[in-house]
């Protein structure tokens, strides 16, 4: 071999010389092929990939639009109040929305006369606002709660 790395490109060297080398260097390249070939038949038997191919996921579901029950809408509640709101023949011509009821004392302790107008009185004095709205008029004969069931004489 060594008259092989001397030589110049003139003299090729003796053939049997080369037929070694070239021997030698086709058994290395098949070996390094072997170990290839082992390393990559192992991988594929324990389940690990060098390299992994891009796979695209599949697109996502197409939501489903919830399914809305309606219910009927409860019955109206019964106004219990019904029988006081029908007006007596006494008060016909009384408009309590609009009306002075006379002194009235306020929470914080003020009196004042009370008017309202629509059913509503507002008054305002120094950034203190006093209010008072009427909202429901109801209308009974106390007669029947008086000890005994008698019923108040009209004094004239």
């Amino acid at each position: 071999m060594k008259c092989f790395l001397n030589s110049s490109n003139a003299n090729p060297g003796d053939p049997a010389e080369v037929k070694a080398i070239l021997f030698a260097v086709g058994v290395c390249v098949l070996f390094i092929g072997f170990l290839t070939a082992a390393h990559r038949s192992e991988q594929r038997h324990n389940g690990t990939t060098v390299v992994t191919p891009y796979k695209a996921s599949p697109p996502p579901a197409m939501p489903v639009p919830p399914v809305t029950i309606t219910e009927p809408p409860p019955p109206p509640v019964p106004d219990l109040n019904a029988r006081f709101r029908t007006v007596p023949a006494e008060f016909r011509g009384v408009n309590f929305m609009t009306r002075n009821y006379g002194p009235y004392e306020f929470s914080d302790g003020t009196s004042r006369d009370l008017v309202l107008v629509d059913g509503k009185s507002r008054h305002v004095e120094n950034s203190a606002e006093q209010w008072f709205d009427l909202n429901d008029v109801l209308y009974t004969d106390l007669g029947r709660w008086l000890p005994g069931g008698d019923r108040v004489a009209n004094a004239s």
